[in-house]
């Protein structure tokens, strides 16, 4: 974002923090629907918004939904309401879908996450995700499960689960469970 870009968006919307959007420049790597492509894009997105200090949320939109509020709205929903917790519409799989991919968990592709998340989601090493993750690749778009939903969220569930092993939910005490989605806010009011 430009300083002219925040000016106008502090104008625009008093009080509030600027929104932040990383320059990444052109990216040489393609991306696909339904493709590890999307987790590696979502994953070079964390790591850029990191670089920025004062960066301590970020909200990832998908063009699958366009949203049907203006941005500032949503910025103040999510950011300012969320009361520093990430915020994630994440479900447990059919049991059927959870045999062939091993894990249990799906999301929305709309996310916020909040910094402590983004830190751990951005010392994921690349190759072993690629390792677990893209042999699984087919199975997933055969069965309409798209990588961007499942593999961060998972990938994220385990690393607090070896904190408490004994947590039924251990993505309860950082995640509020809800939609991101404008489009299902009024749905679950």
């Amino acid at each position: 974002m430009t300083t002219a870009m925040a000016e106008a968006h502090k104008a625009a919307v008093p009080g509030q923090q600027a929104v932040f959007w990383p320059r990444l420049g052109k990216s040489n790597r393609s991306t696909c629907r339904a493709c590890m492509s999307l987790v590696s894009a979502e994953l070079r997105l964390i790591r850029a918004a990191l670089e920025e200090p004062s960066c301590q949320a970020m909200l990832l939109l998908s063009g699958s939904c366009l949203p049907l509020v203006r941005l500032s709205e949503l910025q103040q929903a999510l950011l300012q309401d969320s009361k520093g917790r990430s915020i994630v519409k994440y479900h447990f799989m059919r049991g059927g879908q959870q045999r062939l991919l091993g894990v249990p968990l799906g999301a929305l592709q709309w996310k916020l996450w909040q910094r402590p998340e983004l830190e751990r989601l951005a010392r994921l090493d690349e190759s072993k995700l690629a390792r677990r993750w893209d042999p699984l690749e087919a199975t997933m778009q055969r069965y309409h499960l798209a990588p961007d939903e499942v593999v961060l969220i998972n990938e994220l569930r385990e690393q607090f689960l070896l904190e408490s092993p004994d947590a039924k939910d251990p993505l309860a005490p950082r995640c509020d469970r809800q939609a991101v989605t404008y489009t299902e806010w009024e749905q679950e009011v």
